[in-house]
């Protein structure tokens, strides 16, 4: 049997390790050929709440985010935060909250993410300035852990009066 060629008997293909006439470089490629393919990924279990994927999953179908599936989304935000290279504070802020308040703020921007609706821009400058009004000069880390406290008391009043809390946010 040559050494490239697979036994019709076992499908293995001849070892070539000390076969005369074969230079090493094309023993060792003809080795790692023969390897079986590692897997670029595994399969982890992770727990999303529902209203965050429920959002995720609507800004992919109205192409808000143009990832082309769910998996790809979730792979392309880890990325994102990848490059970006350091944490967020307002959502590592946000995963240090009480669950309850977890709860109604991921319902609310889940609420927010259905209609479309960002909070960035001129929004996020007002929530900012609300933020830290009060405090000459906050540092960084405090107005991360103001704007998530800000964007809860907003999540309540929402959960309150949501039609005039989401017609605020569009004329915003």
């Amino acid at each position: 049997m040559n050494t490239h060629e697979k036994d019709p008997a076992t499908g293995d293909r001849g070892s070539c390790r000390n076969t005369p006439g074969i230079p090493q470089e094309h023993r060792i490629s003809t080795y790692l050929n023969n390897l079986p393919s590692m897997s670029r990924s595994s399969k982890k279990s992770i727990t999303i709440p529902n209203p965050v994927r429920d959002a995720l999953n609507a800004q992919l179908e109205t192409g808000v985010l143009s990832y082309p599936s769910e998996n790809a989304a979730w792979i392309g935000l880890a990325r994102y935060q990848l490059l970006i290279g350091k944490p967020h504070p307002v959502t590592a802020a946000i995963s240090l909250m009480h669950q309850s308040h977890q709860d109604i703020i991921d319902d609310f921007l889940h609420a927010i993410a259905v209609r479309k609706i960002g909070l960035r821009g001129q929004f996020l400058s007002r929530l900012i300035s609300q933020a830290i009004a009060g405090n000459s000069n906050p540092t960084e880390q405090e107005v991360g852990t103001l704007i998530p406290q800000e964007l809860l008391k907003m999540a309540r009043e929402w959960k309150r009066y949501p039609e005039q809390v989401l017609k605020q946010l569009t004329e915003s």
